[in-house]
């Protein structure tokens, strides 16, 4: 199984124990641009020693095609800015796992805010990627249509 999951709280544990352990992933890649080392060694030292981690710079290098991953990103307009790359892995799910509150962003859901902009790249991303795409905190929460819920929103 692969998934992109967008979570703008890179930091915590919901993504590595309630998806990595919860569905039994190998790897844990983190998607970002020129991210400062001490966050992404932060973010590694997280992680239980048999995961395997790979932190990429999306803007200076291809995605590793990993089978049994999460690849996390802090932002939709990150995947969106090198959508190219990510069209080179086939995901089993895009995931939108938080996007919280800022000025200018409408709410979508509890713990997603978007403005037009993203909801548009959403639609966009979600045609490319060809995948199935959802919003759903963990595993085992509600799992929302986020594609229906910004159609009807645009």
């Amino acid at each position: 199984m692969r998934i992109v999951r967008i979570d703008d709280r890179l930091i915590h544990g919901q993504v590595i124990v309630g998806w990595v352990k919860k569905l039994g992933l190998d790897s844990l890649i983190l998607l970002h641009n020129e991210m400062d080392n001490d966050i992404i060694e932060l973010y590694a030292g997280m992680l239980e020693e048999e995961i395997d981690f790979t932190s990429i710079d999306i803007s200076k290098s291809d995605i590793t095609c990993k089978a049994n991953a999460i690849y996390v990103a802090e932002s939709l307009n990150l995947l969106y800015d090198f959508k190219e790359k990510l069209t080179a892995i086939k995901f089993d799910l895009f995931n939108f796992g938080g996007l919280r509150t800022k000025v200018g962003k409408e709410k979508i859901l509890d713990f997603i805010y978007m403005d037009k902009t993203e909801m548009e790249r959403t639609l966009e991303l979600s045609s490319l990627l060809n995948t199935k795409i959802n919003a759903q905190e963990l595993p085992e929460s509600e799992n929302f249509n986020i594609l229906k819920i910004i159609k009807e929103r645009l």
